[in-house]
């Protein structure tokens, strides 16, 4: 080759090993943005070099061998800086592989038709050598149709690339700001020599500054690797933290119109809508005048929100963080919205359990207590009687005048010692209602034989209004001790003179049951207790005690049979309770 160098040759040469070094450099990084760096330095590389030996080139054909091979880096230099600012400001989703073939469609194109421009002159309407307006040979080069094609896409990316970092980072945070005016400023210097070759500024004819401008964006960039660690702090675009969160995000104008929201957010909107952006948010969100004046407020704070999503009712915390501008005016609002449906269900099971756990904690102490004292006194009584039997110290007059008492502890013990094994069997997991076909008249009567009796000995009347046999469809043992719990209580509350009545009805495949009496009755505050499942007890007209678990039991089993337990009563007018059975 004939070569004789050039200040312009040298320098350029120079500067594209300076470039070839950067390149391999950077490219041991592992960030993909680092790397698209590092080719662009490379291609950088390419076209000053191979500049290097146009403008010290003596014969044409060198020159425009050397011109084809510029082109390996001119042409892709665009697109690769694009792409390079593309991942830099975190659009990276952008580079499917559509785009990149759009993206890259021209300089392949460009550079095919540089090398087959002798056939057709495309690209290049004509080329010679000028040995006249420069101390030194040079190209002279005429642009044709597809040189005016690929300088507008050169433009268009450079700029494009340039206005996407800016408009980006205007307002970055200081963490970014050297390294931003360093990219920003070195981006501006190739496009802007460029401009000033078009329009005729340059020191020689043909000679392209473009290359030198280039080289002063490697050098800048250099300059920023060395000192910003330039790529050692990439900026996380909103899409990468706005989009990935599991929390709905919404930004609203002062106006209260949708102006940004992420993926998450959509499943909040009506599906219906056509349009989001511009919307005033009340018209996508199914929200009432609570959460209205709440955004109205423009003040931070939290909020609970209730949407129906799929026919599935969703708890939402929602919190709101004003937007100010430079004046602390408001200009917007930030609603981040949490669905908290499972945690609100958590929280709802764990009070339940902590209710429950309470309510059994005082189930058991309730039960020692009675263990302790109204088992055991009667028990305790009788054991005294025996002694004193035993050791010959109480007559049979003595003894006889004591038996009605005893007798009476011992029944009273016995109906505890019965629902105190009832309550037990029906709180054990697995229990389970054992339902059968059986004549309530018939278990109604048996019940009333064991009562009768000690109604007689009160100078209570049990009066049967049953004239039929009635079929019901539940468990005979838990019906049994309702009745036989419901008729206790009323002889326990009634006095000489005073009635009880148990009548059983048939009306619309349902069986009322029910347990009547003209007694002393309840008042208001007892009677709320018994719904409320409270357990409490008050001693009969004869002193006779109580447990407490008798209703409860009562209303516990009817529950379990998908009925209820109804009560009323007023203080001196009696006591009524009934409930439905199935006749199935």
């Amino acid at each position: 080759m004939n070569l004789i160098t050039n200040s312009y040759s040298i320098i350029l040469f120079i500067s594209g090993l300076v470039s070839v070094i950067m390149a391999v450099l950077t490219f041991s990084r592992p960030a993909p943005v680092v790397r698209w760096f590092s080719f662009m330095m490379l291609l950088t590389a390419v076209w000053t070099i191979t500049y290097s030996f146009e403008l010290s080139s003596q014969m044409f054909e060198q020159m425009l061998l050397c011109l084809k091979v510029e082109y390996i880096g001119i042409a892709p230099l665009p697109g690769v800086w694009f792409v390079f600012v593309l991942l830099f400001i975190g659009k990276d989703h952008l580079l499917t592989k559509r785009n990149l073939v759009l993206i890259f469609f021209v300089p392949l194109i460009t550079i095919f038709l540089v090398w087959t421009n002798q056939y057709h002159h495309f690209y290049y309407k004509s080329l010679y050598l000028d040995s006249h307006s420069a101390p030194f040979p040079i190209m002279a080069l005429h642009g044709g149709v597809w040189y005016k094609v690929f300088m507008g896409y050169f433009y268009i990316l450079l700029i494009y690339g340039s206005f996407l970092m800016i408009k980006k980072f205007k307002n970055a945070d200081a963490i970014y700001r050297k390294q931003n005016q360093t990219l920003l400023f070195a981006s501006l210097i190739p496009w802007v020599f460029n401009v000033l070759y078009l329009m005729g500024y340059r020191p020689y004819k043909y000679l392209d500054l473009t290359p030198y401008a280039f080289i002063a964006t490697g050098i800048i960039v250099g300059f920023g690797l060395i000192n910003f660690r330039l790529f050692n702090i990439v900026p996380v675009a909103r899409e990468k933290i706005v989009e990935l969160m599991t929390d709905g995000v919404l930004v609203l104008d002062r106006e209260h119109r949708i102006v940004d929201f992420n993926h998450k957010m959509k499943d909040y909107f009506e599906k219906n809508h056509f349009s989001i952006i511009g919307t005033h948010f009340s018209e996508l969100l199914k929200v009432g005048p609570d959460f209205i004046e709440f955004v109205n407020a423009e003040k931070p704070g939290c909020t609970e929100l209730s949407l129906n999503l799929n026919n599935d009712t969703r708890l939402i915390t929602v919190e709101g963080a004003p937007i100010t501008d430079k004046a602390e005016k408001y200009s917007g609002i930030v609603l981040l919205f949490k669905d908290v449906t499972v945690q609100k269900q958590y929280a709802l099971k764990l009070k339940q359990q902590s209710d429950e756990l309470q309510e059994l904690n005082s189930i058991k102490d309730k039960l020692f207590s009675i263990i302790s004292h109204d088992l055991r006194t009667p028990l305790v009584n009788l054991m005294d009687v025996l002694r004193l039997i035993e050791n010959k110290m109480l007559t049979k007059e003595e003894f006889e005048k004591m038996l009605h008492q005893l007798s009476g502890g011992i029944k009273y013990s016995h109906d505890l010692l019965e629902n105190l094994l009832c309550w037990s069997r029906s709180q054990l997991k697995g229990s389970r209602v054992n339902l059968e076909s059986f004549d309530v008249k018939l278990l109604i009567n048996q019940e009333l034989k064991y009562f009768i009796p000690r109604a007689n000995d009160k100078g209570v009347t049990i009066h049967d209004a049953i004239s039929e046999n009635v079929f019901v469809y539940a468990d005979p043992q838990m019906i049994r001790l309702v009745l036989r719990n419901l008729l206790s209580n009323a002889v326990k509350f009634c006095s000489a003179g005073n009635q009880v009545s148990i009548a059983v009805k048939e009306d619309n495949g349902k069986v009322l049951v029910s347990v009547k009496d003209n007694g002393v009755g309840m008042d208001r505050t007892a009677i709320e207790k018994l719904k409320r499942m409270e357990s409490f007890t008050t001693r009969g007209t004869g002193d006779e005690a109580g447990s407490g678990l008798g209703l409860l039991l009562c209303k516990e089993f009817i529950n379990q049979h998908a009925s209820e337990l109804l009560i009323e009563s007023q203080l001196s007018e009696g006591s009524f309770f009934s409930f439905a059975l199935s006749s199935k």
